[in-house]
């Protein structure tokens, strides 16, 4: 059967979307400071939350710059194939033994830079982890470091502080679905075999001639989600589409552990009185003041 390529064809639309979810991400880290002053503790304790929130937000515009820099250079590339075919179109057009090295060398530069992405991605759980753990774990150890894979297996541990916690199903799904698969992948690069995404290029012979590039991903990292798995199985997906499906998931699972701690500080209130509350015209209640900051989504989520 003759795979399709999988590819990121509107990139304004993309990135629009990504900058869309990354605004509304930063504002329920608002909210989940407002929170903790309402539910937890109201004498400052939030600037912790801050900082937390400040080296995510940096890992996550770190990821966002290296799929900038992933997509220069793929035009980067295309630019200089093109100039090839024009100047000295053998370095592309001659047969090679055992590889063509113009073709390896492009394929090298589009992988380095993914892995970088993937690095920075996969940090953003770490400090996940610390923040769970700064506003769920006990006194005496709650300003601790606590790495994603730690908060996992602990979750895991009915015996465990988590354990029991309801946020616990939560860290579990997304681990087995997602984060675990990142850092599996990551750990595969890291310890045992760097590898390159595949190169698929189509030259448009006419009164203009057109070099196109694709990179595709590995098999390996594929078949790491069971979505990719199966998209794979028509399709030749690229590394392009994949670094913005790996953006989208990031979000989407720390948006559920947000929702998640949110719902664990109410079921858990520490101080008799939150602070100032926000008045919901509709139900003509007080409610805390975070509420706006939970943007509308926030009823989409409640399940969360």
């Amino acid at each position: 059967m003759k795979k399709s390529i999988l590819d990121i064809t509107e990139l304004n639309e993309e990135f629009g979307k990504l900058n869309d979810s990354l605004n509304l991400l930063r504002k329920r880290f608002m909210a989940i400071a407002m929170d903790y002053t309402h539910y937890i503790d109201n004498s400052f304790g939030q600037d912790e939350i801050y900082k937390l929130r400040d080296s995510i937000i940096y890992r996550f515009f770190s990821t966002r710059l290296h799929t900038e820099l992933l997509l220069r250079q793929h035009f980067t590339i295309e630019d200089r194939f093109e100039k090839f075919l024009k100047n000295d179109p053998d370095k592309i057009m001659s047969s090679y033994f055992p590889s063509n090295p113009y073709f390896d060398q492009a394929e090298e530069e589009i992988s380095s830079i993914f892995d970088s992405f993937l690095y920075h991605q996969v940090s953003v759980f770490d400090y996940v982890g610390t923040l769970v753990n700064y506003i769920c774990g006990t006194k005496n150890n709650k300003q601790s470091t606590l790495k994603w894979t730690n908060l996992a297996r602990s979750s895991r541990d009915k015996k465990s502080h988590y354990g029991p916690k309801p946020i616990a199903s939560i860290i579990k799904d997304l681990d087995n679905k997602f984060v675990n698969k990142l850092y599996s992948y990551r750990s595969i690069l890291i310890h045992e075999k760097a590898e390159k995404s595949r190169h698929s290029f189509t030259i448009q012979f006419g009164e203009e001639e057109k070099f196109t590039a694709n990179f595709i991903a590995t098999n390996r990292l594929t078949k790491q989600f069971s979505e990719l798995r199966k998209l794979s199985i028509e399709n030749h997906i690229t590394t392009r589409y994949v670094v913005f499906w790996i953006m989208k998931k990031a979000i989407e699972s720390v948006t559920q552990i947000l929702f998640a701690l949110k719902n664990e500080m109410m079921l858990n209130p520490k101080v008799p009185f939150g602070m100032m509350g926000y008045h919901d015209k509709e139900t003509n209640r007080i409610l805390p003041a975070s509420t706006p900051w939970w943007n509308d989504d926030s009823k989409k989520n409640s399940h969360r």
